[in-house]
């Protein structure tokens, strides 16, 4: 998934190893105005118990 986003947003495959990834967490990519800006929507949003 790290891999994935860095590419998403146009960057070298390596520099996912800059983006933190919990386990079992929810991101989300897509889009800021149109598809010519790719955006990171959500990054590593985990459901903690309160």
């Amino acid at each position: 998934m790290r891999v994935l986003a860095a590419r998403w947003l146009g960057l070298e495959a390596a520099a996912g190893r800059y983006l933190l990834l919990d386990t079992s967490s929810l991101s989300i990519l897509g889009y800021e105005h149109n598809l010519a800006e790719p955006a990171i929507r959500l990054w590593n949003e985990i459901h903690r118990p309160e």
